[in-house]
């Protein structure tokens, strides 16, 4: 299995105060850096204080002798050793969180990248043009990024969406149109997609859509067509292809969510709720694999992921405004969320992952005083109230009630 780092530099999105961070992390705040100074340290201190000239090996260990001395007496020895500790400590609880995210369960098949027989087949909802429903804006960015990278690496991608793919999508692309919200025909493109090209071992639920509206404005047909797409279709599609995953002991269902899923925003409540109830779902999911499905040797090896990205730079978020500086809040590429997204695929590893770095304390905000967290939301009140209907670029198609779409 590859190593994946889950955390590249978002050179994409410029200088910004992730990228500070993560270099940070890499240097000054990795506890390997700290022990590498501790030693330098120690070792110095007594080659200082030695009347002789010390070997290396005999500085060492003197310096091994010495550490309970510098412990007591050296405030700066003090410092670095305290900063190792904690960074060892952070070091070890983030292996224990890989190691349960995963059920402390390794998968005994091996993922197969690549491979022209028997290799693995990633299916994705939500596939290459940003459609429309009847005023809503659809994913299909993302979808499209994502595919073309999967492909590039000659693994087979199957996408399921009710828009065609672009023209110049790669042929190894395998194209099902389907609607999303309808239970029955997911089970009859599966039926065809198990027959036609195998089963998938990656289930990529991503197909989503948005209307920016305000609860008194929104009417019944939008509320149910935002929870058809967001969540209700994550129940079909996992009902349709996790069977054959636990009869392998072997698969990886991928949940994209949103930072939304932690907290609302006026004139965007339908959507911040869908996808608060498809991370919800994904950790359903996660219970169900872990306690209840049989045999639990072969359920507990099913991985189960999920990306709460904050906005990125597509035509779904149109004319959205965070009211945070883009040093602190940036937005993201698409290229960069496909990234996220293809290399948690790549890790054949269950992975919780929120980015950019901001965004990874919005959990946290439920814990705040309500005056501090109010005011947090506040700095953002008016971001989905100048998101606009995505039009330029994409294309018109056919509601699956049968209706024209704006």
């Amino acid at each position: 299995m590859p190593v994946v780092s889950l955390s590249p530099f978002h050179w994409a999105e410029g200088l910004t105060i992730d990228v500070l961070i993560r270099l940070l992390n890499k240097t000054f705040f990795d506890p390997a850096y700290h022990w590498v100074v501790l030693v330098s340290y120690a070792v110095q201190s007594v080659t200082r204080s030695s009347v002789r000239r010390l070997s290396f090996l005999e500085a060492t260990k003197a310096a091994v002798f010495a550490t309970p001395t510098l412990a007591r007496s050296d405030p700066f020895f003090q410092a670095i050793l305290a900063l190792c500790a904690v960074g060892t400590v952070l070091k070890l609880n983030k292996l224990l969180d890989r190691v349960a995210r995963n059920n402390f369960t390794t998968d005994k098949k091996g993922w197969k990248w690549g491979q022209p027989e028997g290799g693995e087949i990633v299916l994705i909802t939500g596939g290459e043009s940003i459609h429309l429903y009847s005023g809503f804006a659809g994913a299909g960015g993302l979808g499209s990024h994502v595919a073309r990278r999967l492909a590039a690496r000659k693994i087979k991608v199957i996408v399921l969406d009710v828009a065609p793919l672009a023209a110049d999508a790669p042929e190894s692309i395998a194209y099902y149109k389907v609607d999303l919200s309808n239970a029955e025909a997911i089970r009859k493109v599966a039926e065809t997609v198990r027959r036609e090209i195998g089963h998938p071992s990656v289930l990529v639920n991503m197909a989503g859509v948005v209307k920016a509206s305000s609860i008194l404005d929104m009417p019944e047909r939008d509320i149910d067509l935002t929870y058809d797409i967001n969540v209700k279709a994550h129940y079909y599609t996992v009902q349709a292809f996790l069977p054959h995953m636990l009869e392998e002991g072997h698969g990886h269902v991928v949940t994209i969510a949103s930072s939304t899923a932690y907290h609302q925003a006026a004139n965007g409540v339908a959507y911040c709720s869908s996808k608060a109830a498809a991370l919800s779902f994904h950790e359903g999911l996660t219970e169900e694999l872990r306690h209840l499905y049989l045999p639990h040797s072969k359920a507990r090896a099913v991985r189960t992921s999920v990306i709460c990205p904050a906005h990125f730079k597509s035509g779904m978020f149109a004319g959205f405004v965070s009211g945070i500086p883009e040093f602190l809040a940036p937005s993201l590429e698409v290229d960069t969320v496909a990234e996220l997204v293809e290399k948690t695929i790549l890790s054949g590893e269950s992975q919780h992952i929120i980015e950019p770095y901001y965004a990874s304390f919005t959990p946290l905000g439920r814990a705040l005083p309500t005056w501090i967290y109010g005011g947090i939301l506040a700095c953002a009140k008016d971001a989905m109230g100048h998101v606009q209907t995505f039009r330029g670029g994409g294309k018109n198609i056919d509601r699956p009630d049968g209706a024209k779409s704006d």
